[in-house]
């Protein structure tokens, strides 16, 4: 999805399962250059019950590819992304 939304959830989502992640590094971002422009881009799904999908390699490619494609669209000069995962052990 591209457009006005296509990056949103709705907000009881986005305070679990580890959404608010893009509203942290937003959020320090903006203390540093409160004038910097932002595009949004959401590449986690979430199913029905706001649970986090999987994320592979195809779908992070396919970020980078629409970034890349629109860097002279939207200006973008600079790209952060976090992704990585964790095992907790008992």
């Amino acid at each position: 999805m591209e457009g006005t939304g296509a990056a949103g959830m709705p907000l009881n989502f986005m305070k679990t399962n580890g959404f608010d992640h893009g509203t942290q590094m937003t959020s320090s971002a903006l203390q540093t250059n409160p004038n910097m422009n932002i595009v949004f881009i959401r590449i986690v799904g979430n199913t029905a019950n706001g649970t986090r999908q999987v994320v592979n390699e195809k779908v992070l490619n396919s970020a980078l590819q629409w970034v890349y494609d629109n860097r002279a669209k939207f200006n973008i000069q600079a790209l952060s992304m976090s992704q990585g995962t964790h095992t907790l052990l008992n």
